[in-house]
């Protein structure tokens, strides 16, 4: 399930929303510590009155800092806060403050309001920093990939980033795809998107949390590993795979999120968070799991020897990869032919 959207600013004052086409609209409020957007109200009332899903975001200038910067967001989004989804736009002359500025805004946005502010930035900005820091803190991703400069008519909710352009975001939350969308209702180029999430868990992303930064505690040796409930069938430190996984202990099954989609298909359980339905954190924040997504303990590398009948898609499936890793780990050009008794690898 997912949604289309657009994010929107100044340069397109005016918008009727009632004209385009959207599931969701996330508008520009802030800038530095000094701009506030002069259509954002506008534009967010209309949205709101017509049942749009909504997120507002800060560009980041880098001039002041990134607590000074989110306390001037805050002064003036917080009538949004709890509906709105939040966002950083962290590109531009920013993007030289590093990670730690980044992170600051987006700490102190959470601490402020208990909401997790996405981050958004192009996948080079992804690949040449190492956003450890934040992905550790579950902050998610808002990428923006455009794999053409040609307009793009209407949505493409089918297009996928490129694997890896996400850098060490375990999950892209919502991928921009173009600067150069046109629909219906609008004249002008658009910023159009995909936000990999139905209504439900975008309400999620808005919901107030927790202020101060602080996660749910588990109960008594969940983080060790030892006295835990027995109808854990795993225990903190074991490497698992996964087919499937969710952004929180609680989302339910129809947010279960492909295993395709994320960064890597396995991790290190390193927290047990007991009376959920997905209590099982793997790498300190790449995911949650249960018992039912998890396939058998991770290999380094494991290998099969092709039998008559196989094809390429059908062990990638089997064995919860793709048919590209399989390519690359085995120098398979050609996809459509393998042959029975090659042993290749698997994972």
């Amino acid at each position: 399930m997912s949604l289309n959207g657009i994010d929107i600013s100044s340069h397109q004052t005016g918008i009727d929303l009632a004209k385009v086409p959207c599931d969701f609209v996330i508008c520009k409020a802030t800038e530095g510590v000094g701009y506030v957007n002069p259509d954002c109200g506008r534009a967010y009332a209309q949205g709101q009155k017509l049942g749009k899903k909504l997120g507002v975001y800060h560009f980041a200038t880098g001039k002041s800092s990134g607590a000074k910067e989110a306390g001037f967001f805050l002064q003036n989004i917080r009538g949004y806060v709890g509906e709105a989804l939040l966002a950083l736009d962290w590109e531009g002359n920013a993007v030289e403050k590093g990670v730690g500025y980044a992170l600051e805004f987006l700490e102190t946005v959470f601490g402020e309001t208990g909401v997790r502010p996405l981050i958004y930035m192009n996948s080079n900005t992804a690949k040449s920093y190492d956003w450890k820091p934040v992905t550790e803190k579950n902050y998610g991703l808002w990428l923006a990939q455009y794999k053409s400069m040609e307009k793009v008519y209407g949505y493409a909710d089918a297009m996928q980033p490129e694997e890896g352009s996400q850098g060490n975001f375990p999950l892209v939350a919502l991928y921009q795809y173009t600067s150069q969308g046109r629909l219906p209702g609008y004249e002008g180029d658009l910023d159009l998107n995909v936000a990999y999430m139905d209504a439900k868990a975008w309400e999620r992303y808005a919901a107030k949390g927790q202020p101060g930064g602080k996660e749910p505690e588990p109960e008594a040796g969940a983080e060790s590993g030892k006295d835990q409930p027995v109808q854990y069938r795993y225990q903190v430190g074991q490497h698992v795979v996964f087919s499937t996984c969710y952004v929180s202990s609680t989302a339910p099954i129809s947010q279960a999120i492909p295993a395709d989609r994320m960064a890597k298909n396995h991790g290190v359980i390193t927290r047990i968070y007991p009376g959920t339905p997905n209590p099982y954190l793997l790498d300190q924040g790449l995911c949650f799991v249960n018992d039912g997504d998890i396939r058998g303990f991770y290999q380094e590398k494991e290998y099969y020897t092709i039998q008559p009948g196989d094809t390429l898609s059908g062990i990638a499936e089997k064995f919860h990869t793709t048919v590209g890793k399989l390519q690359e780990w085995n120098t398979i050009p050609n996809a459509d032919r393998i042959y029975a008794g090659k042993t290749i690898r698997v994972r």
